[in-house]
């Protein structure tokens, strides 16, 4: 599919229309809690967030827009981003620096606004494009490595790209495991073939999950700093993993994942095996945070936006009854 017919199908979509682990000590599904509720009828569906100092960021991707949720739950925009017709560019994934600067995945299907990744300054309002790439086609998560350089994955180039200290921007590494299989799940639900989503860094390594191919993927980061060689951490499993959107690693090793396509929050153990942490109460969860006692997830509700019913969107979460993941 070009980009032009996906965003005609994105724009369609969206216009148109716990298991009980002893380990963790988590509640069972039933019991997740909503922090913040959107309404998904004015297209406040979020897809991704990011949290500092008490405070929670989101991305409300049909609508271009940030908001940010501050401790006593007071929602507001956050932000002002480019302007596009309905379904010809979208927020995507969210981060911060140490300095509180926002930073923002936008992929466009508009000549009048560039695809990157965009940028909010803490003492500013106007969002500027801070990384972009000639081969760049839909910028989806960021994060930060070490010395300050920033990943970027591209969910329809099957590449990720860094954003060097100095703002030069480079394809990092691009692979066949970084591009969409939708045919190895026979999975048509998201309408675009999503390969290359949510990133994680950990001891050195860049994880990545890919939607559609079903499985979970490790970079390692040479001492150049270049990529090392890509292997597939978990999967291809269809059951398991397909629909791995967001993910986040704790201190032992264990991934978290959100599972868009099967409304899951899974846990990948740092030995490989794959467990079902959450399964009700959830709605398109496409982005996944951790805290000491708690996970939280945004509930996205892109499925149930596409088949014209009020998705159950907002902030979810998860309490924990121990302060570790192990």
């Amino acid at each position: 599919m070009n980009t032009r017919a996906a965003a005609l199908s994105i724009a369609f979509v969206i216009i148109a229309g716990i298991i009980s682990l002893s380990q963790f000590g988590i509640a069972r599904a039933e019991n997740v809690e909503f922090v913040t509720k959107f309404d998904g009828s004015k297209g406040e569906l979020p897809e991704s967030m990011t949290m500092l100092v008490g405070r929670t960021y989101v991305s409300m991707a049909p609508q271009v827009q940030a908001y940010k949720i501050d401790p006593d739950g007071t929602v507001a925009p956050y932000g002002v981003w480019p302007k596009a017709n309905p379904g010809e560019a979208f927020l995507l994934g969210v981060t911060m620096d140490s300095k509180k600067n926002l930073y923002a995945a936008l992929p466009s299907f508009n000549e009048q606004v560039k695809t990157g990744v965009y940028k909010v300054s803490f003492k500013s309002t106007e969002a500027e494009l801070f990384a972009t790439h000639p081969d760049m086609k839909f910028p989806n998560d960021i994060i930060f490595g070490k010395k300050g350089r920033m990943f970027i994955s591209d969910s329809f180039d099957g590449s990720i790209f860094v954003v060097e200290k100095d703002g030069t921007v480079n394809k990092w590494i691009s692979d066949d495991l970084l591009k969409a299989s939708s045919a190895n799940c026979s999975e048509t639900r998201l309408g675009i073939d999503v390969g290359a989503n949510g990133l994680a860094y950990y001891k050195n390594n860049i994880y990545v999950s890919n939607t559609l191919a079903a499985t979970i993927l490790k970079i390692p980061i040479n001492d150049d700093g270049s990529a090392g060689k890509i292997e597939i951490f978990a999967g291809p499993d269809c059951s398991a993993l397909v629909g791995a959107d967001g993910i986040a690693i704790d201190r032992y090793g264990n991934i978290f994942a959100a599972l868009n396509l099967q409304d899951k929050i899974i846990k990948i153990s740092a030995d490989r095996q794959v467990s079902i942490i959450a399964d009700q109460g959830l709605d398109f969860p496409s982005s996944v945070k951790l805290s000491s006692k708690s996970i939280y997830a945004t509930n996205f509700g892109f499925l149930n936006a596409t088949n014209g019913q009020v998705p159950e969107v907002g902030i979810i979460k998860i309490e924990l009854s121990t302060n570790s993941y192990q």
